[in-house]
């Protein structure tokens, strides 16, 4: 197991401890109690390693699916940043592939979740920057205050 593919495991921890808090409050599924749990106790990376999924057509980018109370599909995205060496971040409600016909009894609950599914996302992400855990919005704002500093340094 290569450990360029992970970020640190304190880094994941606590990125999943956030994930948990936010998405779980205090009462996870039984479904993803025990990933939850693996993952708090674990000494070593290879100790989690089976349940960080390479994610589909992206070689270095790992998932970790830990849903939340309305949809258990939502994951943990983890990818590395080739530039620094970082790994960013993302939540994933990985509801885009859904489509219900417009008019349908589904669209409304589609649309409602996917709303509900987003704010969430932002409320995890939001967390994970608080903590210093990268995401896109921190790597942005990050790349943004480079380059105003490069060209104010013209």
């Amino acid at each position: 197991m290569s450990e360029q593919l992970y970020p640190s495991l304190t880094t994941i921890q606590n990125a999943v401890a956030i994930y948990r808090r936010v998405a779980w409050g205090d009462a996870p599924a039984a479904s993803v109690a025990g990933k939850f749990t693996a993952i708090a106790a674990a000494t070593e990376i290879s100790q989690i390693a089976s349940l960080l999924e390479p994610q589909a057509g992206a070689p270095t980018s790992r998932v970790l699916r830990l849903g939340q109370p309305q949809y258990p599909h939502m994951k943990i995205i983890f990818e590395p940043v080739a530039q620094t060496g970082e790994f960013l971040f993302r939540a994933d409600a990985h509801d885009s592939h859904l489509n219900a016909p417009e008019g349908s009894p589904d669209a409304a609950w589609l649309a409602a979740v996917r709303a509900s599914n987003q704010a969430l996302v932002e409320k995890i992400e939001h967390a994970w920057q608080e903590a210093g855990i990268l995401t896109f919005r921190s790597l942005l704002r990050r790349q943004i205050a480079a380059r105003k500093a490069g060209q104010a340094g013209k």
